[in-house]
């Protein structure tokens, strides 16, 4: 088994007692009021979070998604063989029946 060690009142674990106005305060007013000013900062930026991703949300439902672009690029291209298929009837046709190969 391994060696166990008391920690309390070295260096990794100060002493409770550190004075103040209460038996084992340590100084415990300044800390916690440290601590509201910090969570009253992370709970504005928690809200201005919200907000932005509220604006992203709102903003991505306007966006086309992958299946709309992919139809989209689809119709083009039908629409672009289609074009040349017709093309290459209308002038390769008469040109063929010129030649006499059927």
């Amino acid at each position: 088994m391994g060696t166990v060690h008391d920690l309390k009142g070295s260096k990794y674990r100060p002493p409770v007692d550190g004075g103040g106005d209460g038996p084992h305060d340590g100084g415990m007013n300044p800390r916690v009021d440290r601590l509201e000013r910090v969570v009253e900062r992370i709970d504005g930026d928690l809200t201005n979070i919200k907000v932005s991703i509220g604006r992203i949300e709102t903003q991505m439902a306007h966006v086309a998604t992958k299946a709309w672009v992919m139809g989209g690029a689809m119709a083009v291209m039908v629409a672009l063989v289609g074009g040349f298929w017709w093309i290459a009837q209308q002038y390769l046709a008469p040109i063929l029946a010129a030649s006499g190969v059927r």
